[in-house]
């Protein structure tokens, strides 16, 4: 299986390969089909993202590519979806976004949402295609409408007077709350069931969404940093991060990263919304430690959760994702 076979920083390099240029982004209010220009073919987007990965022999190259990036998940997204990336504006700037909306044939429901937070700071993480195609198809295909952004700043070599700086957790908060106020004009979306999904960094984005926010009706995050002053302390090059993103971050370090941090304000958190908090055992980045504290903090405040912490487990859960993404599905077929 793939888990066995894929490593999750060789995963992240060929992914970061499928970046869209500047033309690909299209116009502000314009939905532009994800399947766009080099990523029309599924062999020739794999035939691009092997040229460019030299450094592996063609064949493996292509192995790996094409257990990481299934070729019925592009096929289902282009057939069996409708696709678009689009530019909208939040506080005068614009944002990347993606919406996914399954062609579900003869549902008269409205389809629950599912909100993906990605990890990374700035243009590291962008959501690519192959992102797109990795992470969010799989979560359409469950029968979910799926709404991401890509946060303010987002994208390499775009103008930040028209584009934002990130943030880490500050304004760019506010490019997901956007997203909430979207599915009001997606024919297809209950606005009554949705859900918020992040990854690394887009757990943090998670809480931050759902701090006394009663539209969000459950809470998956994996690998989040729940703590960030802990966080520092296990892993101190994370500061690197937080002076180049968080504004004002010399003066007021101490109250920023409180801010950012849910442990330090849970009780903020709507009473009924369960929380899923995955982790994985051997994360190099973000210390299960973080699910520990976060599950005890909860205890003290009520609120209804699950950790799961696989053993052996990196950042990307790899070598038990699928196990993983079970989890998750199921607990978002409960609660939405």
């Amino acid at each position: 299986m793939f888990r066995h076979i894929m490593t999750s920083a060789l995963l992240a390099g060929l992914l970061m390969l499928s970046l869209p240029g500047n033309a690909a982004l299209g116009k502000v209010g314009q939905d532009k089909s994800c399947y766009s220009g080099p990523f029309e073919n599924y062999d020739d987007f794999i035939d691009v993202l092997v040229e460019k990965k030299k450094k592996l022999p063609a064949p493996s190259a292509r192995a790996k590519l094409e257990m990481a990036l299934p070729k019925q998940d592009f096929t289902w997204g282009k057939t069996q979806a409708r696709c678009d990336s689009f530019l909208y504006q939040v506080d005068g700037v614009n944002v990347l976004g993606y919406k996914i909306v399954p062609n579900i044939a003869n549902s008269d429901q409205p389809l629950p949402v599912v909100i993906y937070n990605r990890g990374g700071n700035a243009e590291y993480g962008s959501l690519v295609f192959g992102q797109v195609l990795r992470n969010l198809i799989p979560i359409a295909k469950q029968g979910y409408i799926v709404l991401a952004s890509n946060y303010r700043g987002g994208l390499p070599g775009q103008d930040p007077e028209a584009y934002g700086r990130d943030e880490f957790g500050g304004k760019d908060v506010d490019d997901v709350k956007a997203l909430i106020e979207m599915i009001e004009s997606i024919p297809e979306a209950d606005p009554n069931r949705i859900a918020l999904f992040g990854w690394s960094r887009g757990g943090m984005m998670n809480f931050l969404t759902a701090r006394n926010n009663d539209k969000i009706k459950a809470v998956v995050t994996v690998a989040g940093d729940n703590d960030l002053n802990m966080g520092l302390s296990i892993r101190p090059e994370m500061e690197r991060v937080y002076k180049a993103r968080i504004p004002d971050y010399a003066v007021n370090k101490s109250e920023s990263l409180k801010q950012r941090s849910v442990i330090e304000w849970a009780d903020e958190l709507p009473k009924e919304m369960p929380v899923l908090l995955l982790y994985g055992q051997n994360d190099q980045r973000v210390s299960a430690l973080h699910g520990i504290k976060l599950a005890e903090k909860f205890q003290q405040t009520g609120q209804p959760y699950k950790l799961v912490i696989y053993p052996e487990a990196d950042h990307s859960l790899l070598p038990y994702r699928d196990e993983a993404m079970a989890e998750i599905f199921g607990w978002l077929d409960a609660h939405l």
